[in-house]
């Protein structure tokens, strides 16, 4: 059977990829390939939506052509669609807002949002791009990213919002290496004053986590004395929706 190389070479790198983003000569070193031929394969990946650079930074990381190739997810069947009903579900459940997330680049974007029947709301954050270590999915997207990919991350400089948004990359790896043991993520005046949040991650077949479902509310509401039970909650409806894109 003929082997096309540039096709098997390709498929490598989107492999070495699936670790988190890394640079041109850090993927050239992973696939033992000249910096020259790994440049041209990702300008190909890139172009056919396979791959995409970070925005500021000479990063890449698999493309959401990949990634929607991968759950089966295409514009008549979203990911929101897919998960709206868990969504609606949760959200009478919990009894607080509950959103949809999906990591891009070095953000978090926002994707749908149900809201629950209580009196104090908070804002819709649809549509939303957010940074990673600020958000509870973000944090839990990072929880999978590589060693070295995570190094990248954290060696820019982090944006602060708050007097509580954690930017030390110490305390950041400590935090991360927690969130890698429980597979959730907590914040609490991280973003906003005032605003708590709860996220599991959602997990392409592929195995890469895309994105997140979380839940938030009011500080002095969410979680109150019910941290574990909200835990209990949007584990088993982040397992529901991956059982679907698996």
């Amino acid at each position: 059977m003929a082997v096309v190389q540039s096709v098997t070479r390709a498929f490598t790198i989107l492999e070495a990829l699936r670790g988190g983003p890394a640079s041109l000569s850090e993927i050239a070193r992973q696939v033992q390939l000249p910096i020259s031929t790994a440049s041209r394969l990702l300008a190909t990946l890139e172009h056919v939506g396979a791959a995409e650079r970070l925005d500021n930074a000479n990063l890449y990381r698999i493309g959401t052509g990949i990634v929607t190739m991968a759950t089966g997810v295409d514009a008549s069947r979203s990911l929101t669609a897919l998960a709206r009903e868990e969504l609606r579900a949760l959200a009478v459940q919990s009894g607080e807002a509950v959103g949809l997330s999906v990591t891009s680049g070095y953000t978090v974007h926002f994707i749908a949002e149900e809201r629950a029947d209580v009196a104090v709301q908070l804002r819709d954050w649809v549509d939303t791009r957010l940074p990673m270590h600020l958000v509870a999915p973000g944090l839990v997207a990072l929880a999978s990213w590589s060693d070295d990919a995570l190094d990248n991350y954290l060696g820019r400089e982090l944006e602060s919002r708050t007097p509580n948004s954690m930017t030390d990359p110490t305390a950041l790896r400590a935090r991360i290496e927690k969130i890698r043991e429980t597979g959730l993520a907590w914040t609490c005046d991280e973003l906003e004053i005032g605003i708590s949040s709860l996220s599991s991650p959602l997990i392409a077949r592929t195995g890469e986590v895309v994105g997140g479902i979380n839940i938030h509310g009011p500080t002095f509401r969410f979680p109150g004395s019910r941290a574990k039970d909200f835990e209990k909650m949007v584990r088993s409806s982040a397992e529901r929706i991956n059982q679907i894109l698996a």
